[in-house]
């Protein structure tokens, strides 16, 4: 007996064994580190067994196996094994036993590869009966003859023979290889008489019927005992799955042939028959690509595996080289690819070259892509070469690639980053505003390379214009932010020297952003320079005042300014037209280390009154002289200058980390109960500033800063919005990153609730958040305090449970992960526990099918 260890990939182990995300890490954390565990104690894995207990040692990994850590979860249970190769094997003792038992019994090899289960004497037939010239009229019957009957006549005759078994095995292999489904009943009855193994006389007996259940029973079965048979069982079991893999059309036997053959593939010693395998694929896949084509590639995975990948270079390079199928090219690559059967450039240059030549909509471009990121640095270069070449679409593509390999390359790697950065910044002076924005987006400008940020920073200064979009400017603040005081001097000579209001109102605000981080001596020049702009009609005065507080604030600079600064713009609030940006940078002032909490409170004071002043009764309209009608501008500013200013001052104050506690939560005391009334309308704030609030109370309920307690009354405040994506996207966060806090079970539980019955009075959710609202239902059911003591748990997991198989059912992805999670919870009972189970293994059997 062979002790069998796991050495698969992470879908492999997801498929055949039933354990959790915390065991699954584990087992490739030991695999990362030449450590296998016993395919014995994997299939007996269960919740808090003594096998979860060893495998979740916390000295297993830092230390390694040891007979003192298992002496420790349960004396003369397991064992470690050195193995050849190096690695070590986690076991069962009594694997070891059986090992050493099994070893004194008679070996399969030496009784000719067989298990002879009838002896010749009880055939009732002498090899008398035959002679010489009858023998080699049978083979050539077999091997020639188009007569059905005379063919299985000669099988019979052969198998009863006086041949040596495995003489009769090759003859009755080739009845195999007929076409003739017809042969396959009598073969096997052949193979059966000379001692072949049950499972794979079985399978052949099972294609020589028409019942597919039977049929894919037998191949899983025939593949979970591959590593007990013999070199001749397995040559059999091999060619007969070749056949079938060749010649099946139904998808979902395909998959299960292909599984069955990744498993037999190993025990086949000769190379030959594995490379007539792979030759026989490659001439398949045109026709299969879009079906087949992850099945094929596991069985060249295993194939590439079972020899040497010296072995397998040359067929893979020759095959390249006879082909201009994009689809077999494509496959070709990314199996060298992923099998290190080439060198990272070759494959690099290969890959974006034949992205060059397809569409940029065909979806084969996606699969070269993924594979041209993970090859990263080498990919560089190719992509920067065959830029010139490519459509507009794949000029957009590549940009997008070069942005993805960026960010996965390290700091020690600056001439790349430098290479990607020159290149990115030479397309912004000649090429079309489509591609510009691309490169606009790209999020490489977050992180520019320190070399590389005065002459980025030069850059997008020289193209101000270009950030006036508004879509655009979100994230161009973000890099501006991030260039900080390499920024500084350029917008100062744009603030100074440009005649467009809008550019020079651009370079201001951008100045606030930049000079947050900048040191104390620029921060203070800076401050000096923007200040000479105060009461000038040079620039817009909010922006103004906005990035004079944002600078004020910074950490780097002396207290003294930030309070010169509220001070000042606390007494121009009473004496100037009332301008509300100056009430935005007060409160940004306010939320800053450098002012007392007195400061604050004051502010707080101030932005309470407004909020709570009463809206007007009405919008009065007026006409004047020319017939055309106007707004009241004092009715109308509440709705869009003072409540909106006012929301985003008082959110500088509750997202600062500098506010008192005391404070803190009389914002959310106000907050909350503010919320109740307009979404009630008692308050009329209109759509606009009533979306504002809410999104402000999510933003809290996200912030560290909020304790469990506010969190939940949060939560539960959100519940009438939850049709919002930005609503449910939050309760996902939250709930996944507070699993645990008992806090929080209550309000999980009626939110759930919510979310549930409000998808029965819909009867399903809205296309476009279909998806996120069943995985924020299934994360919030997972929670191990699901409930509080209030709400009964086993309710809601039901429900949602219910939900989530139905959602399978209508195609949404992965929710799948998310039912395992439900598993896991502490609170789920037993009966559902298995039920769920039980329902995954099917839906996992069906997906090995190809029947969804």
């Amino acid at each position: 007996m062979r002790i069998q260890g796991f050495r698969g990939s992470q879908e492999e182990l997801q498929q055949r064994f039933s354990l959790s995300p915390r065991l699954q890490a584990r087992i490739g954390a030991l695999l990362a580190k030449k450590i296998e565990v016993s395919v014995a104690i994997l299939e007996t894995l269960e919740k808090s067994s003594i096998e979860e207990k060893l495998l979740l040692h916390p000295r297993l990994l830092k230390d390694g196996p040891s007979q003192e850590i298992f002496d420790e979860v349960s004396p003369d249970t397991f064992s470690l094994l050195e193995k050849e190769d190096g690695w070590k094997l986690i076991c069962y003792d009594e694997e070891i036993q059986a090992q050493v038992g099994f070893q004194q019994t008679t070996s399969l090899s030496q009784v000719e590869s067989f298990r002879p289960s009838i002896s010749e004497s009880s055939l009732g037939v002498s090899s008398l009966h035959f002679s010489e010239q009858e023998l080699e009229k049978c083979k050539i019957t077999i091997l020639t003859s188009a007569d059905s009957k005379a063919k299985i006549e000669a099988l019979r005759k052969i198998s009863l023979s006086p041949l040596k078994p495995n003489e009769k095995a090759m003859l009755v292999l080739h009845s195999i290889s007929d076409s003739d489904s017809s042969f396959w009943q009598e073969a096997a009855n052949c193979l059966a008489a000379l001692g072949l193994c049950e499972e794979i006389t079985e399978c052949i007996k099972a294609f020589a019927q028409d019942d597919s259940a039977r049929q894919v029973y037998s191949l899983e079965r025939l593949g979970k005992m591959a590593s007990t048979y013999s070199k001749t069982e397995a040559t059999i079991a091999f060619h007969f799955l070749s056949k079938l893999l060749l010649q099946s059309q139904e998808p979902y036997m395909v998959v299960a042939i292909a599984r069955t053959l990744q498993r037999i593939i190993p025990c086949v010693s000769q190379f030959q028959m594995l490379l007539d395998l792979a030759k026989s694929l490659i001439r398949l896949l045109p026709n299969r690509t879009d079906e087949y084509e992850q099945y094929f590639r596991d069985i060249f995975k295993m194939l590439i595996a079972t020899f040497s990948s010296e072995q397998w270079k040359g067929f893979f390079h020759h095959e390249l080289e006879a082909t201009t199928d994009p689809s077999i090219r494509a496959f070709l690559l990314i199996t060298m690819h992923q099998n290190a059967l080439a060198s990272p450039a070759f494959l690099a240059d290969h890959l974006v070259g034949l992205m060059v030549k397809i569409k940029d909509t065909d979806p084969l471009c996606f699969k070269l892509a993924k594979a041209v990121v993970e090859i990263a640095q080498e990919a560089v270069k190719p992509l920067i070469l065959h830029y010139k070449n490519a459509s507009d679409g794949h000029k957009i593509f590549f940009i997008q690639l070069l942005d993805r390999i960026a960010s996965r390359l390290s700091r020690d790697q600056g001439k790349i980053l430098e290479d990607i950065g020159h290149f990115f910044l030479d397309l912004l002076e000649g090429e079309s505003k489509f591609i510009q924005r691309a490169i606009y987006e790209a999020q490489f400008f977050k992180n520019t390379p320190s070399s590389l940020k005065k002459e980025v920073a030069q850059s997008f200064c020289s193209h101000l214009r270009d950030f006036l979009e508004p879509e655009l400017y979100s994230h161009i603040e973000l890099v501006f932010r991030a260039l900080g005081v390499e920024c500084v001097e350029p917008l100062m000579h744009k603030m100074e020297h440009t005649i467009e209001d809008s550019i020079r109102d651009l370079a201001t605000q951008l100045l606030g952003v930049a000079g947050v981080g900048i040191g104390a001596e620029k921060g203070e020049a800076l401050l000096q320079f923007l200040r000479k702009y105060l009461n000038t009609a040079y620039v817009d005065q909010g922006t103004l005042l906005i990035s004079l507080a944002r600078i004020a604030s910074s950490s780097n600079l002396p207290s003294s300014y930030a309070k010169e600064f509220f001070d000042r713009f606390w007494t121009l609030l009473w004496q100037t037209e009332y301008d509300y940006s100056l009430l935005e940078a007060i409160s940004i002032l306010a939320a800053s280390p450098h002012l007392s909490e007195d400061e604050r409170e004051k502010t707080w004071e101030l932005l309470q009154k407004l909020l709570t002043r009463r809206p007007p009764q009405e919008v009065k309209l007026y006409e004047d002289k020319n017939g055309v009608y106007h707004h009241r501008e004092d009715d109308v500013e509440f709705f869009t200058d003072l409540i909106p200013s006012a929301l985003e001052s008082t959110k500088h104050l509750l997202l600062s980390e500098h506010v008192s506690f005391s404070l803190r939560e009389r914002l959310l005391d106000f907050l909350l109960r503010i919320s109740k009334e307009v979404s009630s309308w008692k308050i009329f704030w209109g759509p606009y500033n009533e979306t504002r609030l809410v999104q402000m109370l999510a933003d809290a309920s996200l912030s560290s800063l909020i304790d469990h307690r506010r969190r939940s009354e949060l939560l539960l405040q959100l519940r009438p919005h939850c049709t919002r994506v930005y609503i449910l996207r939050t309760y996902k966060e939250v709930f996944e990153k507070y699993f645990d806090i008992p806090q929080l079970g209550e309000a999980a539980a009626a939110v759930a609730l919510y979310l549930l019955k409000w998808k029965v009075e819909n009867k399903k959710f809205y296309d476009d958040i279909n998806q996120l609202a069943h995985e924020t239902l299934a994360v919030i059911a997972s929670h191990h305090h699901l409930g509080g003591g209030k709400y009964d748990p086993t309710r809601i997991l039901e429900a949602v449970v219910q939900l989530l198989f139905e959602g399978i059912g209508h195609r949404l992805s992965h929710l799948d992960i998310y039912l395992r999670r439900i598993v896991e919870s502490p609170l789920i009972p037993g009966q559902l526990r298995d039920k769920v189970q039980h329902k995954l293994q099917r839906l996992y059997a069906v997906r090995k099918a190809k029947e969804i």
